[in-house]
């Protein structure tokens, strides 16, 4: 009989309860299997993976200071998000229209962007330390030294797979439209629309 390896495997995800959920369940499964499972997170979900059998590694006040940058890392996250959304009005009364309007002023990619090469220098130690097997990543970005170091990686997406793709025949992204009354005319209509009132 083969014994399989014990892999060192990382998780780095969106800071999101709904991100971490799913990962969580990953995790679960691979410790479940005999893997070491590492999760990098944020001071405000510190403890979390430890109830899964996983080791955290918490990023410095410094290292989170972007995604963080609109309230305390001792705000309950989830609370903290869904005010951000309200405060954004991407939560509420806003039509789809003026909600897709305001996502499209968003930064908030570059600001996952800058996080990600903002904590590429703990990617870096972790790699030289410890010799990670593979990561996985529920986020937009890879940090560039994963792939650059030649290790292993899996992008994982637990958000809303409409995000993931690009057809006339779908609502876009956080439009708050139903995909069964988004048909092919009705989305030349809503990008026209769009377009007209920038």
């Amino acid at each position: 009989m083969t014994t399989l390896k014990q892999l060192k495997i990382y998780f780095f995800s969106f800071d999101g309860a709904g991100h971490l959920a799913a990962c969580y369940g990953l995790a679960q499964e691979l410790v479940n299997r005999g893997h070491q499972i590492t999760f990098f997170l944020n001071s405000s979900f510190k403890s979390q993976a430890e109830k899964y059998g996983c080791r955290e590694i918490i990023f410095s006040e410094t290292e989170q200071n972007i995604e963080k940058k609109n309230h305390s890392t001792t705000d309950n996250p989830i609370k903290a998000v869904a005010d951000e959304l309200l405060s954004l009005g991407m939560l509420g009364p806003n039509s789809a229209v003026e909600k897709m309007k305001l996502m499209n002023k968003m930064d908030w990619f570059s600001q996952h962007y800058d996080s990600v090469i903002k904590k590429s220098p703990v990617f870096q130690k972790i790699i030289n330390e410890e010799s990670p097997d593979l990561f996985i990543f529920d986020h937009c970005y890879v940090p560039p030294v994963v792939p650059m170091k030649g290790i292993k990686y899996v992008n994982l997406f637990s958000g809303n797979p409409i995000f993931l793709q690009k057809s006339p025949n779908l609502p876009p992204g956080c439009s708050g439209l139903h995909d069964n009354c988004f048909s092919f005319k009705c989305s030349k209509m809503f990008v026209f629309h769009c377009r007209l009132s920038d």
